[in-house]
Protein backbone atom coordinates (compact mmCIF):
# COMPACT_ATOMS: atom_id res chain seq x y z
CA UNK A 1 0.00 0.00 0.00
CA UNK A 2 0.81 3.41 -0.31
CA UNK A 3 1.08 5.81 2.09
CA UNK A 4 1.37 10.11 1.95
CA UNK A 5 3.40 11.16 5.15
CA UNK A 6 3.86 14.90 6.00
CA UNK A 7 6.41 16.27 7.99
CA UNK A 8 6.57 19.21 10.68
CA UNK A 9 8.55 21.27 12.45
CA UNK A 10 11.96 19.84 14.14
CA UNK A 11 10.46 16.55 12.29
CA UNK A 12 10.21 18.29 9.30
CA UNK A 13 14.16 19.28 9.48
CA UNK A 14 15.19 15.58 10.91
CA UNK A 15 13.63 13.97 8.08
CA UNK A 16 15.08 16.96 5.81
CA UNK A 17 11.70 16.93 3.31
CA UNK A 18 8.12 18.35 3.96
CA UNK A 19 6.58 15.46 2.04
CA UNK A 20 7.30 11.74 0.51
CA UNK A 21 5.25 8.99 -0.60
CA UNK A 22 6.24 5.42 0.97
CA UNK A 23 5.25 1.66 0.34
CA UNK A 24 4.25 0.32 3.00
CA UNK A 25 3.04 -3.64 4.14
CA UNK A 26 -0.69 -4.28 4.36
CA UNK A 27 -1.58 -4.73 8.39
CA UNK A 28 1.35 -2.21 9.21
CA UNK A 29 -0.31 0.33 12.34
CA UNK A 30 1.01 3.44 12.85
CA UNK A 31 2.87 1.95 15.74
CA UNK A 32 4.59 -0.20 13.52
CA UNK A 33 5.61 3.07 11.10
CA UNK A 34 6.49 4.91 14.14
CA UNK A 35 9.13 2.18 14.73
CA UNK A 36 10.19 2.02 11.07
CA UNK A 37 10.61 5.90 10.90
CA UNK A 38 12.80 6.41 14.22
CA UNK A 39 14.89 3.25 13.26
CA UNK A 40 15.60 4.93 9.94
CA UNK A 41 15.75 8.72 11.75
CA UNK A 42 16.89 7.64 15.31
CA UNK A 43 16.40 11.65 16.00
CA UNK A 44 13.24 10.96 15.75
CA UNK A 45 13.25 9.06 19.16
CA UNK A 46 14.22 11.89 20.98
CA UNK A 47 11.13 14.25 19.63
CA UNK A 48 7.83 13.46 21.20
CA UNK A 49 5.04 13.65 18.34
CA UNK A 50 1.56 12.28 17.73
CA UNK A 51 0.37 11.20 14.19
CA UNK A 52 -2.65 13.08 12.40
CA UNK A 53 -4.45 10.06 10.05
CA UNK A 54 -6.13 11.62 7.17
CA UNK A 55 -6.56 15.01 9.20
CA UNK A 56 -7.75 13.00 12.71
CA UNK A 57 -5.86 12.29 15.55
CA UNK A 58 -4.88 8.76 15.69
CA UNK A 59 -2.86 6.29 18.05
CA UNK A 60 -0.65 4.12 17.66
CA UNK A 61 -2.91 1.16 17.13
CA UNK A 62 -4.52 2.17 14.25
CA UNK A 63 -4.09 0.19 11.39
CA UNK A 64 -2.80 1.98 7.92
CA UNK A 65 -4.78 1.75 4.64
CA UNK A 66 -3.71 2.12 1.09
CA UNK A 67 -3.76 6.19 0.35
CA UNK A 68 -3.93 6.85 3.74
CA UNK A 69 -1.88 10.59 4.53
CA UNK A 70 -0.17 10.62 7.37
CA UNK A 71 1.02 13.55 9.43
CA UNK A 72 3.35 13.57 11.73
CA UNK A 73 2.82 16.10 14.34
CA UNK A 74 5.48 17.39 17.39
CA UNK A 75 4.57 19.69 20.16
CA UNK A 76 2.33 22.46 19.03
CA UNK A 77 2.28 26.05 19.92
CA UNK A 78 1.04 26.59 23.05
CA UNK A 79 2.04 24.82 26.45
CA UNK A 80 2.39 25.28 29.75
CA UNK A 81 -16.05 20.15 8.71
CA UNK A 82 -17.08 24.16 9.15
CA UNK A 83 -19.97 22.89 10.84
CA UNK A 84 -23.54 24.03 10.24
CA UNK A 85 -27.07 24.59 12.07
CA UNK A 86 -26.69 28.92 11.11
CA UNK A 87 -23.74 29.82 12.86
CA UNK A 88 -21.24 28.90 9.59
CA UNK A 89 -22.25 32.92 8.45
CA UNK A 90 -21.47 34.67 11.94
CA UNK A 91 -17.67 32.98 12.06
CA UNK A 92 -14.98 34.25 10.56
CA UNK A 93 -11.63 32.29 10.55
CA UNK A 94 -8.14 32.48 8.66
CA UNK A 95 -4.32 32.71 8.42
CA UNK A 96 -2.44 35.53 7.40
CA UNK A 97 1.28 35.96 6.49
CA UNK A 98 1.32 39.75 7.60
CA UNK A 99 0.38 42.10 10.61
CA UNK A 100 -2.92 41.49 11.86
CA UNK A 101 -5.37 44.98 12.39
CA UNK A 102 -7.92 44.29 14.91
CA UNK A 103 -10.18 46.81 14.08
CA UNK A 104 -11.64 45.83 10.97
CA UNK A 105 -12.36 42.38 12.72
CA UNK A 106 -14.13 44.53 15.73
CA UNK A 107 -15.98 45.95 12.56
CA UNK A 108 -16.62 42.80 11.29
CA UNK A 109 -18.71 41.31 14.33
CA UNK A 110 -20.26 44.16 15.61
CA UNK A 111 -24.12 44.72 15.37
CA UNK A 112 -26.71 46.86 16.61
CA UNK A 113 -27.90 43.60 18.87
CA UNK A 114 -24.64 42.87 20.63
CA UNK A 115 -23.59 45.51 24.25
CA UNK A 116 -20.35 43.84 24.12
CA UNK A 117 -17.20 43.39 21.78
CA UNK A 118 -14.02 42.02 23.24
CA UNK A 119 -11.07 41.52 21.01
CA UNK A 120 -7.66 39.57 22.56
CA UNK A 121 -4.48 39.66 20.58
CA UNK A 122 -1.45 37.23 21.60
CA UNK A 123 1.61 39.18 21.09
CA UNK A 124 5.45 37.76 20.64
CA UNK A 125 7.06 38.91 24.32
CA UNK A 126 10.93 39.53 24.58
CA UNK A 127 11.74 36.44 27.51
CA UNK A 128 10.40 33.02 27.83
CA UNK A 129 11.39 31.05 31.20
CA UNK A 130 14.26 33.16 31.44
CA UNK A 131 15.88 33.49 27.98
CA UNK A 132 15.65 36.42 25.54
CA UNK A 133 13.05 36.07 22.57
CA UNK A 134 14.25 38.38 19.61
CA UNK A 135 11.34 36.84 16.97
CA UNK A 136 9.09 34.06 16.76
CA UNK A 137 8.15 32.04 13.59
CA UNK A 138 4.66 29.86 13.31
CA UNK A 139 4.17 27.34 10.72
CA UNK A 140 0.99 24.78 10.74
CA UNK A 141 -0.71 21.86 8.66
CA UNK A 142 -2.92 24.45 7.50
CA UNK A 143 -5.63 21.50 6.06
CA UNK A 144 -6.09 19.89 9.25
CA UNK A 145 -5.69 23.18 11.00
CA UNK A 146 -8.39 25.48 9.68
CA UNK A 147 -10.70 22.29 9.99
CA UNK A 148 -10.04 22.04 13.78
CA UNK A 149 -10.03 25.52 14.84
CA UNK A 150 -13.30 26.21 12.68
CA UNK A 151 -14.87 23.12 14.45
CA UNK A 152 -14.00 24.44 17.90
CA UNK A 153 -15.25 27.82 17.09
CA UNK A 154 -18.90 26.85 15.91
CA UNK A 155 -18.74 24.44 19.45
CA UNK A 156 -18.41 27.36 21.26
CA UNK A 157 -20.77 29.20 19.09
CA UNK A 158 -23.42 26.82 19.74
CA UNK A 159 -22.88 26.45 23.54
CA UNK A 160 -22.99 30.34 24.43
CA UNK A 161 -24.95 33.38 23.52
CA UNK A 162 -22.52 35.07 21.40
CA UNK A 163 -23.82 37.40 18.38
CA UNK A 164 -19.98 36.53 15.73
CA UNK A 165 -16.37 35.39 16.12
CA UNK A 166 -13.96 36.36 13.84
CA UNK A 167 -10.37 35.43 14.11
CA UNK A 168 -7.05 35.22 12.24
CA UNK A 169 -3.78 33.84 13.00
CA UNK A 170 -0.31 34.69 11.74
CA UNK A 171 2.09 32.35 10.19
CA UNK A 172 6.12 33.05 9.26
CA UNK A 173 7.60 35.12 11.83
CA UNK A 174 6.22 37.66 14.23
CA UNK A 175 8.63 40.79 15.63
CA UNK A 176 8.88 41.35 19.02
CA UNK A 177 5.19 43.70 20.55
CA UNK A 178 3.23 41.83 17.00
CA UNK A 179 0.17 39.90 17.00
CA UNK A 180 0.56 36.08 16.16
CA UNK A 181 -3.26 35.50 16.77
CA UNK A 182 -6.06 38.16 17.07
CA UNK A 183 -9.38 36.29 18.32
CA UNK A 184 -12.74 39.18 18.42
CA UNK A 185 -16.39 38.29 19.72
CA UNK A 186 -19.39 40.42 20.13
CA UNK A 187 -22.03 39.29 22.33
CA UNK A 188 -25.51 40.91 23.86
CA UNK A 189 -23.46 40.70 27.28
CA UNK A 190 -19.97 40.65 28.41
CA UNK A 191 -19.85 37.52 30.21
CA UNK A 192 -20.54 35.31 27.16
CA UNK A 193 -17.25 37.32 25.53
CA UNK A 194 -15.10 36.32 28.23
CA UNK A 195 -15.81 33.34 28.39
CA UNK A 196 -15.41 32.68 25.00
CA UNK A 197 -12.35 34.08 24.47
CA UNK A 198 -11.21 31.67 27.07
CA UNK A 199 -12.05 28.86 26.08
CA UNK A 200 -10.80 28.92 22.83
CA UNK A 201 -7.86 30.52 22.93
CA UNK A 202 -7.03 27.25 25.45
CA UNK A 203 -8.29 24.71 23.01
CA UNK A 204 -6.19 26.49 20.00
CA UNK A 205 -3.44 25.95 22.22
CA UNK A 206 -4.15 22.40 23.19
CA UNK A 207 -5.25 20.90 20.24
CA UNK A 208 -4.33 22.67 16.63
CA UNK A 209 -1.17 21.58 14.74
CA UNK A 210 0.16 25.31 14.77
CA UNK A 211 3.97 25.06 15.39
CA UNK A 212 5.88 27.37 17.09
CA UNK A 213 10.15 28.10 16.94
CA UNK A 214 11.48 30.57 18.98
CA UNK A 215 14.81 32.32 17.84
CA UNK A 216 17.06 33.35 20.90
CA UNK A 217 18.82 36.81 21.91
CA UNK A 218 22.56 35.72 21.14
CA UNK A 219 22.21 33.16 18.93
CA UNK A 220 20.12 29.63 19.09
CA UNK A 221 16.52 28.52 18.38
CA UNK A 222 13.99 26.04 19.41
CA UNK A 223 10.59 24.53 18.97
CA UNK A 224 8.60 25.91 21.81
CA UNK A 225 5.06 23.65 22.98
CA UNK A 226 3.73 20.41 24.07
CA UNK A 227 2.30 17.24 22.79
CA UNK A 228 -2.22 18.15 21.27
CA UNK A 229 -4.45 17.13 23.44
CA UNK A 230 -5.97 13.45 21.36
CA UNK A 231 -8.85 11.62 21.72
Amino acid sequence: MRVTLLYFASLREIAGMEKEEVELEQGMSLGDLRARLTQKWPAMATVPFVFARNQEYAGNEELLADADEVALVPAISGGSGEGGGGTAERISFDFTQGPIDPRPLEEEVLSDEDGAVLSFLGVTRNHHEGKGVETLSYECFEGMARKQMLAILHEVMEAKELGKIAMRHRLGEVPIGEASVVLTISAPHRGPCFEAVAEIMDRLKQEVPIFKKEFLTGGGEHWVGDLPATP
